[in-house]
């Protein structure tokens, strides 16, 4: 208590105006001077701690709450100033300034080995730099993200169309992976294989010959392998029938996994494209041996070994005539061709050729001259040497003349289908002319399918509301991404005829699927449409003829439902023609009795496919009987 009152005692001590010589103004001064110290003295610390409660992530925050306590202890100093100029309170003042003066010493001991620290942190210079070079990377990894999607995309989209099985395996060899086209080959969903064993895929027979050949591969430096020699394997479909296949594996180490891929190509179609082959050979062979083909042999000196049955009735020569000659030692070949089948000798003997097809001219043994067809074909041994050739020859003689006019033919022909009328064109995204065919080229008044690159339609000679009718309908796909098939459109040619086209139009992607133009193809339909319009006349003038025949006429299908009834039938009996028509057989119309009748008329016609004709007394039923003559077809 004696301390409190000692520090509130002003003692035989003045106050401290007395000093100022109680001068308004200087009085004032100091009033002012130490309110405004104070009074900034306390919002610094405020300022300060609202500074360290927003932002957490200050380092030494301690030190700000010393410097807080430090400018608050001056702060309240100066407000002691202010009192002492009236109340000499000295001690109060001594007390306060040694509290301030302890703050201060234990904010400088804490600052000053703080200092190197804090001069340690970077500058907002050097903290922008870092910045931007967290940016740099940033952007670098964002690129390098964008990079690894748009190749997982295209890699999904190559997963996703391939036509082959496309299988990872982990090191235990279950799948991890499992493409549509695995899905496709095996009959499994990938649901239904992801997680188990391999084994689910390969029959019985080869589960442990396939681990043991996997295990070694996995140990093996190679990173991939075409699996079983370019020999076939065996795979196992869901429905447990088994396939033939050919598949390539590769491993690929991620850290401490393994992932094996194999790629597995069904062969089933060429196995038995192969087999059907070996068939077809072996008929083959059967009938060259059986052909009404002359067949001769020629051993590697072009020696005859061998002479066809055949080859007697083409050439009058027999067998034994001409076994062991050589083509020189006898007069076969006409003079004028010997340059060019003896050319064709040294090839065969040579082995610059396996097989090939000549045309010449040979002499019988009666010495006339006849024009063969020679198919001949080379036996090597496994050295490349020359065995023998075997040629096939047929007596074309009569055939020279019609060959000429077949070659006319065929150069019709392919005008032909050099002038269908079916074009076809693309553009890119503008709406741009990126190609066409000449078809389309000359309809567009253009020779040549490079003139029309870089034109639109509104560059073409034509109907300008057509054309924007054609982009209307080019900007709707490409906009929907949605083919259009087989639409209806005009075209006025550029002799100003009017046409009709039958068109499709597909978009153009890009390897990202973004479509990026348009393929389209027309056909010319006028024709047919007025060929419609003329059957459609036809129809209704045949339909009047039927309608006003004054013979009754009723059309059924195999089941006796009407398709057709004449106004004759329907206005003489009084029956419309709806009623007809919603029946499902006309023999609801007739009383029970002549019904089946009718009938049995009806699957008599049907089953002996022949016309038949009756005279009878039908009942309708109305009641009325009617004596009808009575043919059906």
């Amino acid at each position: 208590m004696n301390f409190l009152s000692k520090i509130w005692s002003t003692g035989n001590f003045i106050p401290h105006g007395h000093c100022y010589l109680w001068q308004p103004e200087l009085v004032s001064l100091h009033i002012l001077s130490d309110g405004l110290i104070a009074l900034s003295y306390f919002s610094i610390p405020i300022a300060l701690v609202d500074l360290i409660r927003q932002r957490k992530d200050l380092p030494y925050p301690e030190i700000f709450f010393l410097f807080s306590a430090f400018i608050v202890s001056c702060g309240l100093t100066h407000l002691i100033e202010i009192l002492t100029l009236w109340h000499p309170i000295y001690w109060l003042s001594g007390l306060v300034k040694a509290i301030t003066a302890i703050i201060s010493l234990f904010t400088a001991t804490t600052l000053i080995p703080l200092i190197p620290n804090l001069l340690a942190l970077p500058s907002s210079a050097k903290l922008e730099a870092m910045n931007e070079k967290l940016k740099a990377e940033i952007r670098e990894r964002q690129l390098i993200q964008e990079a690894l999607e748009a190749s997982e995309k295209r890699l999904s989209g190559i997963l996703e169309i391939a036509q082959n099985a496309i299988i990872s395996v982990d090191e235990n060899q279950n799948i991890s992976m499992f493409n549509q086209g695995a899905e496709k080959i095996f009959g499994y969903q990938a649901s239904e294989v992801l997680g188990k064993s391999l084994n689910l895929l390969l029959p019985e027979r080869n589960k442990a010959n396939h681990q043991n050949y996997v295990r070694q591969f996995c140990a093996d430096s190679e990173v991939s392998r075409l699996m079983a020699n370019r020999r076939q394997i065996w795979g196992l479909r869901k429905d447990g029938t088994e396939f033939p296949a050919t598949a390539s594996i590769s491993k690929l180490e991620l850290q401490k996994e393994t992932i094996l891929t194999a790629i597995i190509n069904d062969i089933s179609e060429e196995v038995e494209a192969e087999n059907r082959l070996k068939t077809a050979l072996q008929q083959l062979n059967f009938h060259v041996e059986n052909t009404p083909l002359g067949l001769i042999e020629w051993n590697s000196e072009f020696r005859v070994q061998r002479w066809s049955q055949q080859a007697e009735k083409i050439f009058a020569w027999q067998a034994e005539e001409v076994i062991g000659l050589q083509v020189s030692e006898w007069e076969f070949i006409f003079p004028e061709d010997l340059e060019k089948v003896g050319s064709i000798i040294k090839q065969l003997q040579e082995g610059n050729i396996p097989r090939n097809t000549c045309l010449n001219r040979n002499y019988t043994k009666e010495g006339k001259v006849i024009n063969c067809e020679w198919y001949n074909s080379v036996s090597l041994d496994e050295k490349g040497n020359l065995i023998s050739v075997l040629s096939l020859v047929l007596d074309v003689s009569e055939r020279i003349k019609a060959q000429v006019e077949l070659q006319l033919s065929q150069q019709k022909l392919q005008l032909i289908i050099n002038t269908i009328p079916q074009s076809i064109f693309w553009k890119d995204r503008n709406l741009e002319y990126q190609g066409c065919n000449y078809s389309f080229a000359h309809r567009a008044g253009f020779k040549s399918p490079a003139e029309i690159v870089g034109k639109t339609d509104y560059d073409l000679p034509g109907n300008q509301e057509y054309f924007e009718h054609y982009c209307r309908i080019d900007r709707q796909v490409m906009e929907s991404n949605t083919p259009i098939y087989q639409i209806i459109e005009p075209q006025l040619t550029i002799q100003g005829q009017q046409r009709w086209l039958q068109t499709s139009k597909v978009p153009i992607h890009n390897q990202d699927g973004k479509v990026i133009g348009i393929l389209g193809s027309y056909e010319d339909i006028t024709e047919r449409i007025e060929a419609q319009q003329k059957l459609d006349r036809q129809q209704k003038t045949l339909r009047a003829i039927l309608d006003n025949a004054p013979i009754w006429i009723l059309m059924t299908d195999v089941n006796g439902k009407v398709k057709f009834v004449n106004n004759t039938l329907c206005e003489n009996l009084g029956i419309p023609e709806s009623r007809f028509l919603e029946v499902e057989q006309y023999h609801q119309l007739f009383p029970k009795k002549e019904a089946e009748n009718l009938h049995q008329f009806d699957k008599n016609c049907w089953e002996n496919n022949l016309p038949c004709h009756s005279e009878e007394t039908f009942k309708f039923i109305d009641g009325k009987e009617h004596n009808l003559e009575v043919i059906k077809r």
